[in-house]
């Protein structure tokens, strides 16, 4: 414990990457009959990265469908092409380093609202879907919840949460780029929060077509 330790430290947080090591080196300088109590804990999830190391996932889908339980799927430090990747159960999608690891959407020609995104969530009853610190690279759409190309724009999903997630556009300035654009759900209690984030040279941020959706910085 912190006062049996006696050296003002409480804890001590490191983030490892899948299948490195970390080496605590202690010293115990306390009274006889001193004792110094270690605890790990971790952070439940899965890993994306295309060539990584033995257990992460070359391809995101095959990782979403393996996540069961609420988990993290992690991205490596890298830039990423990802093409209308459904998202359909409660998960979190982040930056294993926050900030290092970009994803581009694959339509070569985005026609504005008609464009291909990179991530679609539907399918979701209930339980958040969370997007943090990653960094998206869009010439049409980032996250798209809703029905995409069903006939009906209605989706399904719950929660949903993008915080501290930085995207600029492909072409600056583009009318193409529509980032974020949640269509109505089916879910009455729906609700969608963006946070902490930031919309570098695109024409539309947050194209809301449904209820229940808030952007603050």
């Amino acid at each position: 414990s912190e006062q049996a330790f006696n050296q003002g430290v409480a804890e001590v947080d490191a983030a490892l990457e899948l299948g490195s090591e970390l080496t605590l080196s202690v010293t115990l300088a306390g009274a006889p009959g001193g004792y110094l109590d270690i605890s790990l804990e971790g952070e439940r999830g899965l890993l994306f990265c295309p060539g990584g190391p033995a257990g992460s996932h070359d391809n995101l889908r095959d990782a979403i469908i393996a996540a069961e339980g609420d988990p993290t799927v992690f991205f490596c430090v890298g830039d990423f092409a990802i093409d209308t990747v459904r998202i359909d159960r409660p998960l979190t999608l982040r930056a294993l380093n926050s900030g290092m690891a970009t994803l581009r959407d694959a339509d070569p020609n985005p026609r504005g609202q008609g464009g291909r995104p990179a991530l679609i969530i539907d399918g979701v009853p209930s339980g958040t879907v969370r997007i943090a610190d990653l960094n998206f690279v869009i010439g049409g759409s980032a996250v798209y919840a809703g029905g995409y190309r069903t006939g009906n724009l209605l989706g399904t999903w719950d929660q949903i949460e993008i915080d501290s997630v930085h995207i600029r556009a492909r072409t600056p300035g583009s009318a193409q780029s529509f980032t974020i654009r949640p269509f109505p759900s089916s879910v009455p209690t729906a609700r969608m929060e963006v946070s902490n984030s930031v919309f570098e040279d695109v024409f539309i941020g947050v194209f809301a077509l449904a209820r229940g959706v808030n952007v603050r910085s």
